[in-house]
């Protein structure tokens, strides 16, 4: 498989791919992808939208699978709040996925981490609530799981 760099990548039905902050994590031999949906946005309006999933099983051709977090009418998920960066990993002792996302404001002052569950890879996920990690400020997460000690929330 040849991947050109900086050429357009598209889903199943020629849309554009929204995986901005791309979080990516194989599970069996899926691929699974989530970003943040940036459709319409400039530079100026980036207040969360909504973070899509979507699979793969050989990093080139995608399909879409829907909303893995929508937004919502108010709080942390509102209007003019910023969701970025998800990252997912499957809890095997709760057989739960768990979403990591940062949670920020427009003036980038609140910087936590979101958490939000789901009995299936693609969600949609129940969004738990947010906090700083040992009281510190959060931005630009990453995560990181080994074969024997798995992300628990």
């Amino acid at each position: 498989m040849t991947f050109t760099t900086g050429a357009d990548r598209t889903d199943q039905n020629g849309n554009a791919l929204q995986l901005h902050g791309l979080g990516i994590v194989k599970e069996g031999s899926t691929w699974y992808g989530f970003g943040e949906n940036k459709t319409g946005r400039t530079s100026a309006g980036t207040s969360f939208q909504e973070i899509p999933c979507y699979t793969s099983t050989d990093l080139a051709n995608w399909t879409y699978q829907g909303q893995a977090l929508s937004r919502r009418t108010s709080g942390d998920l509102g209007p003019s709040r910023i969701v970025e960066r998800p990252r997912v990993v499957h809890n095997a002792s709760t057989g739960t996925n768990v979403m990591y996302v940062h949670i920020g404001s427009s003036n980038c002052s609140e910087a936590k981490v979101g958490v939000a569950t789901s009995s299936t890879p693609c969600g949609p996920y129940s969004y738990r609530g947010r906090f700083r990690p040992q009281g510190n400020l959060s931005r630009d997460l990453g995560l990181f799981r080994t074969t024997t000690a798995l992300a628990t929330c």
